[in-house]
């Protein structure tokens, strides 16, 4: 496992290598194990994903080719002369999308700029339809919890069965918040968010023993004030259809 001092000087995934985990759902869910649980087998994988080896293993030899993942030991062979379990860990452990992103405009062959551009939010697709499927987890989740509720509405909950019950709400309830902000304010958070995600993966490198459950933090940047300006126009095309 890296350590907190080593975590700075690990190097960001390339684009080819982020291609590779968002542009295929399995491999993103691999990926993500690895991050909580740190280090895994191919069986341990299999029972996580409730998928079968053959499958997992076709996307481990990938992520190794990609040079994302690597074999961090074998365990010996037991006394019944067992095949050796191989157990993986990430190589790189950074996903920072503005650093590539910023690296663009420097390229001095328009041509090339454009292809770089094109590549970068080719690559962006691919994580932001990652995180539509993520929150529509959540919608459902959401829903159930809101479903259960009103199951339990009307009945008598001892204390103990109300425990229980939010037990099984809070397990999938995610947090929320959203603030809105100007344009240079919002260019220099944005140059933030890379560093902030840095000191959530040391606080995670600090907490590193606790692995019994998952959860993903995202932070999406968006331009609001194009969006408002994009949706008063589609208003007000519809106004003039009518």
């Amino acid at each position: 496992m890296l350590k907190i001092k080593e975590l700075i000087a690990v190097k960001a995934y390339t684009n080819d290598q982020l291609t590779e985990i968002y542009g295929n759902e399995t491999r993103t869910m691999i990926v993500r194990l690895f991050r909580i649980y740190s280090e895994l087998s191919l069986a341990q994988l299999s029972e996580l994903m409730n998928m079968n080896k053959t499958t997992i293993q076709y996307h481990l030899k990938i992520l190794r080719e990609k040079d994302i993942i690597y074999q961090s030991r074998e365990s010996s062979e037991d006394s019944r002369g067992s095949i050796p379990t191989k157990y993986f860990q990430l190589k790189y452990e950074k996903l920072d999308f503005r650093k590539d992103y910023s690296t663009i405009s420097k390229i001095n062959d328009p041509q090339e700029r454009l292809i770089a551009y094109s590549n970068y939010f080719q690559l962006l697709l691919a994580g932001v339809k990652d995180i539509k499927n993520q929150i529509l987890f959540v919608e459902e989740a959401i829903e159930r919890n809101l479903a259960l509720i009103d199951e339990n509405k009307d009945k008598n909950l001892t204390a103990d069965s109300m425990e229980m019950l939010e037990d099984e709400i809070l397990e999938v309830t995610p947090g929320y918040s959203t603030f809105s902000t100007n344009k240079k304010s919002f260019s220099l958070i944005r140059e933030q968010i890379p560093e902030t995600f840095r000191k959530f993966e040391q606080i995670q490198q600090e907490n590193e023993d606790d692995t019994t459950e998952g959860y993903e933090i995202i932070a999406i940047s968006i331009p609001l004030i194009r969006i408002i300006e994009s949706r008063l126009k589609n208003k007000k095309g519809n106004l003039g259809k009518k």
